[in-house]
């Protein structure tokens, strides 16, 4: 043995082990990072370190998705308990299979979600807010905000209060009021409050509709069959292709709402054989076609049960978001 080496077991006493350093990126690179990576595994990451939940739910984060382009359609599903009055928010997730996510965990254990919304529309840069002034004699019971400005600015009426309108959309860039004693439409490139008849006003039936690429489309509960809007002649068409999914019964919840230029359904039924203590939230996606007959058809590509309740849980809100 040469006097130099040691032996074999003094040798692994003598080896140091690597040092290593606990190396964090900065926040810069990680939100690059983040933001080039599905939503879909932001609740995974999120269990990762408390940085990693911060930076998801920082507003930078969706400002680094906008600039690179990588924003996704989103849906939210709002449920309330008909003992508690509990808001509960969900997210749909489609990895590794289509389900509903609640915010907080499993239902029967999350607290109500401190989630809120604005019923609004966004024309040419600015949001509509129609509805919830305390004088129903006022003319100024529309506001719209400036992002740029940061302010708010009220829209001359009509002549009618618009706590009378029932729902609001914006197509073909105006800001239409429904549901009230007539149809009308404003203008905000000329400023104008324009008549739209009432061939397209539906009273109070209005209760689950979407506009989807300039398309206005409602469920009508008494008919139950979905119906799309015919501009040009003015009149309802029913919106074919979807035989198949039209099995609601009288009780289901139906509520739509334009999921990333296609139209998200969803529903409840009653889980069969469970004597009506527990429900099924059932969701589709339908894309829109053109047809030569039909003019627009409607395809379904897929549909399921995404979540189970008890019968105490009903359908409020969906909405779908870009972020």
């Amino acid at each position: 043995m040469n006097n130099d080496e040691a032996p074999p077991h003094e040798q692994n006493k003598m080896v140091s082990p690597p040092t290593t350093t606990s190396l964090s990126l900065p926040n810069d690179i990680l939100l690059s990072f983040l933001s080039r990576v599905s939503r879909l595994y932001y609740p995974t990451f999120s269990l990762v370190s408390k940085s990693f939940r911060s930076l998801i739910a920082s507003p930078e984060l969706y400002q680094t998705r906008s600039f690179l382009h990588r924003t996704e359609s989103c849906l939210y599903v709002c449920l309330r308990s008909l003992t508690d009055s509990n808001l509960r928010w969900f997210t749909l997730c489609r990895v590794p299979d289509r389900k509903l996510t609640n915010f907080s965990g499993p239902i029967n254990d999350a607290p109500s979600s401190r989630v809120s919304f604005l019923d609004c529309r966004v024309l040419d840069g600015k949001i509509y807010v129609a509805g919830g002034c305390e004088d129903c004699d006022s003319l100024n019971c529309i506001e719209v905000f400036d992002p740029n400005t940061q302010s708010w600015e009220s829209v001359a009426s009509h002549g009618r209060c618009e706590r009378l309108a029932y729902k609001s959309v914006g197509i073909e860039g105006k800001f239409h009021l429904l549901g009230g004693a007539s149809h009308v439409a404003y203008n905000y490139r000329e400023g104008r409050w324009d008549s739209m008849g009432t061939e397209m006003d539906m009273g109070r039936a209005w209760v689950s509709y979407c506009v989807i690429k300039n398309i206005l489309l409602y469920y009508h509960e008494r008919d139950r069959e979905f119906k799309w809007y015919d501009y040009k002649g003015r009149f309802w068409r029913k919106l074919m292709g979807l035989e198949r999914l039209v099995k609601f019964l009288c009780y289901s919840r139906v509520n739509l709402a334009d999921y990333g230029g296609k139209m998200a359904v969803l529903w409840d039924t009653f889980v069969p054989g469970s004597g009506s203590k527990n429900k099924m939230i059932w969701c589709a996606e339908v894309s829109l076609g053109s047809h030569e007959v039909y003019d627009i058809c409607g395809e379904i590509e897929w549909f399921d049960v995404v979540l189970r309740v008890s019968k105490s849980y009903e359908l409020v809100h969906v909405i779908a978001a870009t972020v």
